[in-house]
């Protein structure tokens, strides 16, 4: 039996796009024992990839220098975040084969055989599927292995139920990675009322930050009473199950929009500092509104077009 791993400990929203390299390798190695090495803080949502066998955890040691957490022999290690400190990792497993990104650092194609795409292959995922490939893995398109886990399901509902939610409601993370992505507050609140006009609920997810408590509050102020409220209220894992659960989600280039589209949720997103061909929600460009100008620059009505469309084709 193989023994592989995936060595991906950069970046939440990168660890989620490269989620079908476990389902490619699982194709390929139908009775390999597939380990995910990554940080601490993602092991609740790579407890929903049902493509893993397990999860490595890993924590730094002083001076960046990781520390020896395994001495187990691997016949394939992906490394896919390509840097130094991944290089440096990498180099104290033992293994008989190693790949590595296209974009990889010098230092990691010493440990590791680096992968250049195929032409056809824009998008970051499918970049990803190809270190996959070129490893012995088998996938025509990007598969996301991702579902939620049944307690969190139910845990989910029952938040739901006791805000008397019941369906047609939406999901908002109104933050951006960069600040010259956000938009203005009357935007959102403009978009709030046209919802509500709509009939449709909109429940704000994301970290409980200042922002996200004064946005909330601000949509109170203002008597929109069919927004509601669980930023810093869920973990990794509930977020999972609440956009299983969503007719749709809305937000800038980040991991709520991306976890829709890998679980086939219509991810409505908004992109200006990014190239959306490269990165935008998996197979929902469509729904990228994209604007070079600046996201100030797309109108509060494309979003409500957007989801016009995806309600109408609910009902």
């Amino acid at each position: 039996m193989e023994k592989i791993l995936i060595y991906k400990y950069r970046n939440l929203r990168d660890l989620l796009l490269a989620f079908p390299v476990a389902q490619a390798l699982r194709n390929g190695y139908p009775d390999a024992e597939i380990t995910w090495a990554t940080h601490a803080r993602y092991e609740s949502i790579l407890e929903c990839n049902t493509a893993i066998d397990s999860i490595q955890l890993l924590r730094k040691s002083r001076f960046l220098k990781f520390r020896s957490y395994t001495k187990k022999k691997y016949d394939l290690v992906l490394n896919l975040d390509g840097d130094f400190l991944s290089s440096l990792a990498i180099r104290r497993y033992q293994y008989n084969r190693s790949f590595t990104v296209y974009n990889a650092a010098s230092i990691a194609t010493l440990f590791s055989s680096k992968v250049v795409p195929d032409s056809s292959s824009t998008h970051v995922t499918d970049r990803y599927v190809d270190v996959a490939r070129a490893a012995g893995g088998r996938m025509h398109a990007a598969e996301f292995p991702i579902q939620p886990l049944y307690e969190d399901i139910n845990s989910i509902r029952s938040k739901l139920n006791g805000m008397g939610i019941i369906h047609n409601f939406v999901l908002l993370n109104p933050e951006a990675e960069y600040e010259n992505d956000s938009w203005e507050m009357y935007r959102y609140l403009k978009l709030m009322q046209l919802l509500a006009d709509r009939g449709i609920v909109c429940i704000l997810v994301g970290k409980n930050t200042p922002y996200l408590e004064y946005f909330y509050n601000s949509l109170i102020d203002n008597k929109l009473l069919n927004v509601y409220s669980l930023a810093g209220k869920i973990n990794l894992k509930q977020l999972v199950a609440l956009v299983s659960l969503s007719n749709a989600c809305i937000g800038m280039d980040g991991l709520l929009v991306h976890l829709a589209a890998s679980m086939k949720v219509p991810a409505i997103s908004i992109y200006s500092s990014t190239n959306p061909e490269v990165c935008c929600p998996y197979g929902q460009i469509s729904r990228c509104l994209f604007d070079k100008r600046g996201v100030e620059f797309i109108p509060v009505e494309a979003i409500i077009d957007a989801l016009d469309v995806i309600f109408t084709r609910i009902c």
